[in-house]
């Protein structure tokens, strides 16, 4: 099974919100390793989704497919050493 995970949330701004969020967040990951099922994310730098991919991988995730613009600028904005990358091209195409 695939799950998609989405939003592009701040974890410090997260842990400023709520202090037990990380470990929240730890757990989810160490499910969805355990489980075997693949995740399917677009990791935004300092992002709560980036923090789930590496924790995912961490606990020995199976696999991370990372959904990424290739034709827009990228770089700046997303962790692509996670996984594979599917082009969505331009950034309007990544939902």
């Amino acid at each position: 099974m695939r799950v998609g995970i989405i939003g592009p949330n701040d974890v410090k701004y997260l842990e400023e919100i709520n202090k037990g969020a990380k470990s929240v967040l730890l757990e989810l990951a160490k499910i969805l390793a355990e489980s075997k099922h693949e995740i399917v994310i677009t990791p935004e730098k300092k992002s709560i989704i980036e923090f789930i991919g590496k924790s995912y991988l961490r606990f020995n995730g199976s696999k991370v497919k990372e959904i990424v613009p290739l034709e827009d600028d990228y770089q700046s904005h997303l962790n692509t050493e996670l996984g594979e990358i599917i082009s969505c091209l331009k950034w309007e195409n990544q939902p």
